[in-house]
């Protein structure tokens, strides 16, 4: 995408940081993608954090980068938007938006006058 290397970040780290997680994305010229996971739950979601974050280099055309992900238990659409930030920072021309795939039983629509009740 450029000749010259950029770096990018996003996200919070440090001890206190629980549900978020922090992504720096630097581009290199040759090499691939090389993917740095440092999680405590590594273990059970280590592989599908990796194929998240290869799909997301993917659909932003990113073929040559060194991703490191310091993970603190982040749900995947916090990995996208984390992700997504770090790539516009260095791309800020940037319209591309990933979305997560939708749900198919939530796409329905309601009636206007049916009765809506919470519980708050």
């Amino acid at each position: 995408m450029t000749k010259k290397n950029l770096t990018a970040s996003a996200g919070k780290k440090g001890s206190g940081v629980k549900s978020d997680c922090f992504i720096e994305i630097t581009t290199k010229k040759s090499g691939g993608l090389k993917i740095e996971l440092q999680s405590k739950v590594h273990s059970m979601y280590g592989e599908s954090i990796v194929k998240q974050i290869e799909e997301l280099a993917e659909y932003f055309e990113i073929e040559h980068a060194e991703i490191l992900v310091e993970d603190f238990g982040a749900l995947p659409y916090v990995i996208s938007a984390r992700f997504e930030v770090a790539y516009k920072r260095m791309y800020p021309d940037s319209q591309k938006e990933f979305l997560l795939p939708f749900n198919k039983k939530n796409n329905y629509k309601s009636s206007i006058d049916r009765l809506r009740r919470s519980r708050l």
